[in-house]
């Protein structure tokens, strides 16, 4: 809305380029976890075993991502999931079933023959950049008459971007290596050097404050059962928000806060067959 008001019809969006160039932590991660898929898969189950019991949300995690085949799939999965497989159930009870709703081989490609840059770059690429990011900038562009084009998801350039993904040097501190070399001929010291900065708009903030009240009403209401959660475990998340519980940031309050607001307007009650994949996955994923 603020671009359109200055007149202007058509703009360019960077999207596709942390996805192409190894710009999301997931990249990182990979780098880091790879080692481990190197030992037997016994060994791997064993430390899944071990970091579950205790009770800690990104154990919990870890635990999940190590049970994985691909090293590549667990670092997305670890990045781009919400919940626990236990929190889940504990959220709704015997109608979760396990899973994640990620596919863990995107529209049935044959990964073994990709770099472990590759793989990752093909999950957040099919995943999150599709699912998430090109849907929401085609709705908000539109939205307000602006035609918003994304350059580097040119096939060239996803051709090119792949290719050199083998020798993709990913190290902390360096987002987008290759595409960073590719015009440092072209930028100030102070443009290479400047930390990679997300966008997220400030929803803890509102949520520890102008939202607080209405947020509150909701996860500590009695909405959540009427929707099919456990108000007692919704309310649980709530409060390890508030009381800053490592690895609860606002993300799933507030998923859980959107989708009891968007089922209950939407008249859906007493079940979450259908819905319940809006708590994990891609549908939900922008910071987990």
């Amino acid at each position: 809305r603020a671009v359109r008001s200055y007149g202007l019809k058509v703009v360019l969006s960077g999207l596709g380029g942390d996805e192409l160039f190894g710009g999301y932590p997931s990249f990182q991660r990979a780098r880091v976890i790879s080692p481990l898929w190197q030992l037997p898969p016994s060994i791997r189950q064993a430390a899944a075993m071990t970091a579950r019991p205790i009770g800690d949300l990104r154990a919990e995690r870890m635990g999940a991502v190590l049970h994985e085949e691909r090293a590549a799939f667990a670092a997305y999965r670890a990045s781009r999931t919400l919940f626990g497989e236990r929190q889940l159930e504990a959220l709704t009870g015997s109608r979760y079933h396990g899973g994640t709703g990620m596919h863990r081989a995107p529209d049935e490609a044959d990964l073994s023959g990709l770099t472990l840059m590759q793989q990752v770059s093909l999950h957040e690429l099919t995943g999150y950049m599709r699912n998430t990011l090109l849907r929401d900038s085609d709705v908000f562009s539109m939205a307000h008459g602006l035609e918003l084009r994304v350059p580097m998801v040119d096939i060239g350039v996803a051709r090119v971007a792949s290719a050199a993904a083998g020798a993709m040097p990913i190290r902390r501190g360096m987002p987008k290596p290759i595409l960073v070399e590719a015009v440092r001929d072209l930028l100030s010291p102070e443009t290479l050097n400047r930390p990679k900065r997300g966008f997220t708009l400030p929803f803890e903030t509102w949520m520890r404050n102008e939202m607080f009240a209405e947020v509150d009403s909701v996860l500590n209401g009695s909405l959540p059962g009427t929707v099919g959660l456990r108000s007692s475990t919704v309310s649980e998340v709530w409060k390890e928000f508030q009381h800053r519980r490592p690895g609860v940031n606002w993300s799933r309050p507030w998923a859980l806060y959107t989708l009891i607001r968007w089922a209950a307007q939407n008249g859906l009650a007493g079940s979450l067959e259908d819905v319940v994949p809006s708590l994990r996955g891609d549908a939900l994923s922008a910071v987990g």
